[in-house]
């Protein structure tokens, strides 16, 4: 496959024990946790490299970088709720920003601490500003109510643990594969089975029940199928007689007769009626 270079852009906060967490920005599904910044930014790479050889070919340019991007913070006043004891006066929630453009066509910004983004075709929405009523606030506070996290001030406490952001930039290589690699791996996955797969069972993989008193007919029939005049046999009898189990004996002694080697379908005629669709099948 052919090797790609693939620009990340490593998303480093800091809390307020001194630990950190690190994401790649467009990977969502990628975060780390500790105290050793390099560590961190290893471990971010190598699944982010995963994640975009493994992706689908039209997703994989989704993942690149922005070719520019800036962070800033917000600041959004909660207020505490009505009769609550432990939580009296309003807080100061500090969140971090980082924003860039889709394009031409929008603008982005994602707040790490809640795992959103907030689009608009217009960059005055998403500036930082000191309005309790813009864009970005309106919608912390609507994804602070989703969480039920307006009314519980442990959880606002643990959002504000954040520090600050620290961006760097990463490379790394990854083996994306071409649009003939694509289509060659899902012709192998879209091959039919064998029509004989799709209409009988395979005897030999099985657990046969044994048959008892049947030695010599079972005898009979393996002399018929490989002996010297070896032919096509036809068991004919009333249901319950056993013809199927001396057919399921014969399976389970075909190591005794030679047969280790042969293959034993099974099927029927309200099987094979099944699967035909059209006329003439």
């Amino acid at each position: 496959m052919p090797v790609h270079e693939i620009d990340l852009a490593i998303i480093l906060r800091n809390l307020d024990d001194d630990a950190l967490i690190a994401e790649a920005l467009l990977f969502p599904e990628v975060s780390r946790f500790g105290d050793d910044p390099e560590k961190l930014k290893r471990a971010v790479i190598k699944n982010a490299v995963r994640l975009i050889e493994a992706e689908a070919l039209p997703r994989v340019w989704t993942r690149l970088k922005p070719a520019s991007f800036e962070s800033f913070e917000i600041n959004v006043a909660l207020d505490p709720p009505e009769k609550r004891l432990t939580w009296r006066a309003p807080i100061d929630l500090r969140l971090d920003v980082l924003r860039w453009n889709q394009g031409d066509a929008a603008h982005v910004a994602l707040i790490p601490a809640l795992g959103i983004e907030v689009l608009s075709t217009k960059l005055a929405d998403l500036q930082a500003n000191a309005d309790q009523t813009s864009m970005l606030q309106r919608h912390v506070r609507a994804e602070l109510q989703r969480r039920g996290a307006l009314a519980n001030l442990l959880n606002l406490i643990l959002l504000n643990r954040t520090r600050g952001l620290t961006v760097v930039r990463a490379y790394s290589q990854a083996e994306i594969r071409t649009p003939k690699q694509v289509m060659a791996s899902l012709g192998k996955k879209e091959q039919k089975k064998s029509t004989l797969e799709q209409t009988a069972v395979d005897l030999t993989t099985q657990q046969l029940k044994p048959a008892y008193e049947v030695d010599q007919v079972v005898e009979n029939l393996a002399e018929a199928l490989v002996g010297q005049s070896a032919s096509s046999v036809l068991l004919v009898g009333k249901a319950g007689v056993g013809k199927t189990a001396v057919v399921h004996e014969l399976v389970r002694r075909r190591d005794r007769f030679g047969l280790a080697t042969t293959p034993f379908w099974s099927t029927s005629g309200a099987r094979l009626v099944a699967g035909m669709t059209g006329y003439g099948m």
